[in-house]
């Protein structure tokens, strides 16, 4: 299949991801939001703060067996609504967005659960939301309405990847997934069934890294707590 964009660390693919999946080799480690809250009244144009049409496959269960890909490592954010996610063990992170404004829908939960295909001590992954207070976040927040911060990525792709294994994500959104592996140095691929995302993501690709080197150097507070 030919990339919708690629360089020397990122392929970027505008398909369904199950048609590109059976075509990749073995990755690292598998980073991924993936629509959930399927079958629910999510009030998602809220959240996102506009009018936006439904997340791909909201119309039907998500399947999740039928998205996995042969990796050494999975993350996977939302894990607590696939039922069958628990039939295969692992273990769980939870996302905490301090500060959090309870009045703004923008902010979704408090938190987010993140399964992880093998057994890690429980951890909690303290780092601001995109709807924080600052430029950066606030510019982010506008790509897409469930944007994850480039710093929480880069956290998790730190702390449980190999420097020279391949960063895999099948629902890259905007591509901050990417942004993050390609600003650690790590290969990447992503794979985005929309194709206005891939067009945000080859953008956010071809702009100059940024300075992810300092995560392992950040203040206690926005770093991984046991």
């Amino acid at each position: 299949m030919q990339p919708y964009y690629q360089d020397e660390w990122v392929t970027i693919y505008n398909a369904d991801c199950r048609d590109v999946l059976p075509t990749l080799d073995k990755v690292d480690l598998v980073l991924t939001d993936p629509p959930y809250g399927i079958n629910l009244d999510t009030q998602r144009s809220q959240m996102g703060g506009r009018d936006l049409p439904p997340i791909h496959g909201d119309d039907k269960p998500f399947e999740f067996d039928l998205y996995r890909h042969p990796a050494v490592e999975e993350f996977w954010f939302g894990g607590d609504y696939f039922v069958s996610i628990k039939e295969h063990g692992g273990s769980w992170l939870v996302w905490d967005k301090f500060p959090f404004d309870k009045t703004n829908k923008r902010f979704g939960s408090g938190f987010e659960v993140i399964w992880s295909s093998l057994p890690h001590k429980k951890d909690i992954l303290r780092i601001p939301s995109v709807f924080a207070t600052g430029a950066l976040m606030k510019r982010d927040a506008l790509d897409h309405p469930t944007q994850k911060p480039l710093l929480l990525m880069a956290t998790i792709i730190t702390d449980y990847s190999t420097t020279t294994g391949t960063i895999l994500d099948p629902f890259m959104g905007s591509g901050t997934t990417l942004r993050a592996a390609k600003d650690l140095g790590r290969k990447a691929i992503g794979i985005e069934i929309e194709e206005r995302y891939c067009e945000i993501a080859a953008k956010r690709m071809a702009q100059m890294a940024m300075e992810l080197q300092l995560v392992s150097s950040l203040p206690p507070e926005v770093m991984l707590i046991p």
